[in-house]
């Protein structure tokens, strides 16, 4: 003990109550786990303690990435209405201006490698079991997961679709030869 401090005085712990303490920190966990379920984080944070179903979190995933393009347009068009004021204060005309913003459409927050992995391994196991609109959604899968492009995936999908359908009409002919 100090001896310049008085003797009738004992030192004092300053510390906060245990039980004060757990019920502040359950109070922070239980806001935060609002916060991550109101925004649809869920799947992206990846601290629950409950196992839930690939479904449900390929369901929120698509909720968050429907939020996220949302936000996004409306931060583009945001900026739009933006730049028109600056040129109108500028007193420049602001579709001359050659102004573009883009913005993605899409937040997906798929691993592509795994699911190419997952398609081609699929796709080796459609062959062997001969089956044509097996092999032909799964090319059309491959696409949607490697390509970025929506004009060049439902091109292919239009192109995958036209090929099935001369298959299908040569395997009926083909019936149609073997039973004479």
């Amino acid at each position: 003990m100090d001896p310049d401090a008085l003797s009738g005085k004992l030192p004092y712990l300053l510390q906060a109550d245990a039980e004060a303490l757990a019920g502040l920190l359950s109070a922070i966990e239980k806001k935060t786990e609002a916060i991550n379920r109101m925004a649809h984080l869920m799947p992206v944070r990846t601290y629950r303690k409950q196992v839930t179903s690939a479904v449900a979190m390929e369901t929120e995933f698509q909720i968050l990435n429907t939020l996220l393009a949302g936000k996004s347009a409306q931060l583009q068009l945001c900026e739009y209405q933006l730049f028109r004021m600056f040129c109108l204060w500028e007193g420049v005309d602001a579709e001359a201006s050659g102004y573009e913003v883009t913005y993605p459409l899409r937040f997906e927050l798929r691993d592509r490698k795994a699911d190419l992995e997952f398609l081609t391994a699929a796709k080796g196991v459609a062959e062997r079991m001969n089956s044509v609109t097996l092999l032909r959604e799964l090319n059309k899968l491959i696409a949607r997961v490697s390509l970025v492009d929506d004009a060049m995936i439902e091109k292919i999908d239009r192109e995958l679709g036209r090929k099935v359908v001369v298959v299908e009409a040569y395997r009926g002919v083909e019936l149609m030869v073997s039973g004479l």
